[in-house]
C-alpha cells in the first residue's frame, strides 16, 4: 500500500482516539456538582430510564461526536484478489480488484479490476452499482468489460471438425452494459437494460 494510505489511516486513528478521550472527559461529572436526591420522593425506575435515554439521544456531546465521525469517516475501500474467468486454454488469470463502498456517503458501490494470465491474456472490468434500499427502491448498474486474447484455438465449424485442423486467432472485445430497474417487492424486480459490444479478430500469435 502507498505511503499516502498509511498516513490517512494513522490520521483517522488519531482523530478517533482524541474524540473518544474528549467525550469521556466531557461526560464525567465534576466532583461536588452531582444533584442531591430528594428524600421525600422516590423516582420511578421506568421514568428514570426514559429520562436518561432521551438525554443521551439529544445531548450536545453525542451530536458533537457524530459530527466529528461524520467528517473523518471515509468510504470503505478494499483491495481483493481476482482469480479465474479467462477463456479456455489461456492459463490461470491472476489479478486484483479495488472495491469502494459508500461513494460520496451514499449506497453507491464502485469496482475496478484487471487480470493477466500465464499466457499473457488480459482482462479488465469496471462497474458502478446502486443497490435498492427501503428508502430508494430503484437501482441501476453500469459496467464495462474488456478481453484481449492473443491466441484462441479454432478447429473449424461443426461437431465433425478435427484437432488436426487447429488454428489460432487473435480476439479482443469491449462490452458496456447498463441496467435500470425498480424493486416492486422483495422477490420481484422490473427493469430495462441496454448494451454495446465491439469485437475485433485477427491472426493469432
Amino acid at each position: 500500500m502507498s505511503r499516502t494510505w498509511w498516513r490517512k489511516a494513522a490520521r483517522r486513528w488519531l482523530v478517533h482516539q482524541l474524540a473518544v478521550a474528549w467525550v469521556l472527559c466531557s461526560e464525567s461529572p465534576v466532583p461536588g456538582t452531582e444533584p442531591l436526591p430528594d428524600p421525600g420522593r422516590a423516582p420511578h425506575p421506568q421514568a428514570e430510564i426514559r429520562k436518561v435515554s432521551e438525554a443521551n439521544a439529544t445531548s450536545p456531546t453525542r451530536r458533537r461526536l457524530e459530527h466529528i465521525f461524520g467528517q473523518v469517516t471515509e468510504p470503505e475501500s478494499t483491495l481483493r484478489p481476482w482469480f479465474g474467468g479467462m477463456a479456455q486454454q489461456q492459463g490461470l488469470g491472476v489479478g486484483v480488484q479495488y472495491v469502494l463502498e459508500g461513494v460520496r456517503r451514499t449506497a453507491l458501490q464502485f469496482r475496478i479490476g484487471a487480470q493477466v494470465s500465464t499466457r499473457l491474456a488480459h482482462r479488465a472490468h469496471i462497474e458502478l452499482t446502486l443497490p435498492p434500499s427501503a428508502q430508494k427502491p430503484w437501482f441501476f448498474r453500469i459496467s464495462g468489460l474488456q478481453h484481449r486474447y492473443g491466441a484462441l484455438d479454432y478447429y473449424g465449424p461443426g461437431p465433425d471438425s478435427k484437432k488436426t485442423g487447429r488454428a489460432a486467432y487473435f480476439y479482443e472485445d469491449l462490452a458496456i452494459d447498463g441496467l435500470l430497474g425498480w424493486n416492486l417487492i422483495p422477490f420481484l424486480r422490473v427493469g430495462a437494460s441496454a448494451g454495446y459490444l465491439r469485437a475485433n479478430t485477427g491472426p493469432g500469435t
